[in-house]
């Protein structure tokens, strides 16, 4: 079965973070193709760009992490869903469950745009370190990782 990842995981295959080496353990392990919405290579981008605008990453570096990223792509280690209607409407359902209630979550609308991508792609795992993802995810009956 399939696992998702929201892009708080995969920026950890591609710069150092906390959690960096448990990302790269965890998607050894993963199923392949990781699951992933086509808003990730987007985000990446900004993240990459932001990173190497704070002196986080060396000057230029955004590029050549952004191109072994699209390696791994087309390696098949990740496969990328195309945000389109029927993602958009199952994004809905999960913003309604979400949001609503005294417990609701206050989810983000792209939180609830990747939660609608695993969803129609079947996947019951999600790997995330997003705090409001993760609860979003239980919510609608997803595992989470780690």
């Amino acid at each position: 079965m399939s696992e998702y990842w929201d892009t708080s995981c995969v920026l950890k295959l591609y710069t150092t973070e906390t959690d960096s080496e448990r990302a790269l353990e965890l998607m050894e392990l993963s199923p392949k193709p990781i699951i992933l919405s086509a808003l990730v290579r987007a985000e990446l981008v900004y993240v990459f760009l932001r990173k190497e605008g704070d002196g986080q990453i060396r000057p230029g570096g955004s590029g050549p992490l952004l191109e072994r990223f699209e390696a791994d792509e087309a390696s098949g280690k990740f496969r990328l869903v195309a945000l389109g209607s029927e993602v958009l409407k199952r994004a809905e359902q999960v913003g309604r469950t979400c949001l609503r209630g005294e417990r609701g979550i206050l989810l983000r609308t792209l939180d609830g745009l990747h939660l609608a991508t695993a969803v129609l792609c079947g996947c019951k795992t999600i790997v995330t370190t997003d705090e409001r993802m993760r609860a979003g995810a239980k919510k609608i009956g997803l595992k989470v990782v780690p």
